[in-house]
């Protein structure tokens, strides 16, 4: 249902229209583990915030100089969506250490489906902006 709607606007949106393609970026990580990634043009929201999880993103901690990789397990969980900006929950398996070291530590964020981040102009995230570290 989600994919025929975007299939459906991708179609209707993109007539005659000077169109940019969504960029997003990480406005926010905060050391008890808040995660914002705002994005450059309106998007299509999910019916239910379970469509985004390890199949359409990948969120992954990546060690800094002196920091042990073990330590940087993380869970991750949607916790809101608008039309601008998703709101994530990181869960390190160490949140003492991630907020230790948090500074010469990555986080590398990598959109699997563009289907399911795909603006209301119709447009999909590029490939090249399909990445992010922060």
């Amino acid at each position: 249902m989600f994919r025929e709607r975007v299939k459906k606007k991708k179609s209707s949106s993109t007539e005659g229209k000077n169109l940019n393609h969504p960029v997003p970026f990480v406005s926010k990580v905060s050391q008890q583990g808040d995660l914002v990634i705002k994005f450059s043009e309106d998007m299509i929201t999910v019916p239910d915030l379970t469509f985004i999880n390890d199949t359409t993103l990948l969120i992954e901690a990546l060690p800094g100089e002196d920091s042990d990789p073990a330590k940087l397990q993380l869970e991750w969980e949607v916790v809101s969506q608008t039309s601008r900006q998703l709101r994530i929950k990181l869960k390190f398996e160490d949140a003492i250490f991630f907020a230790a070291h948090g500074q010469s530590d990555f986080l590398k964020i990598v959109i699997l489906d563009p289907v399911v981040f795909t603006a209301k102009n119709g447009l999909q995230i590029e490939l090249d902006k399909r990445e992010i570290l922060k």
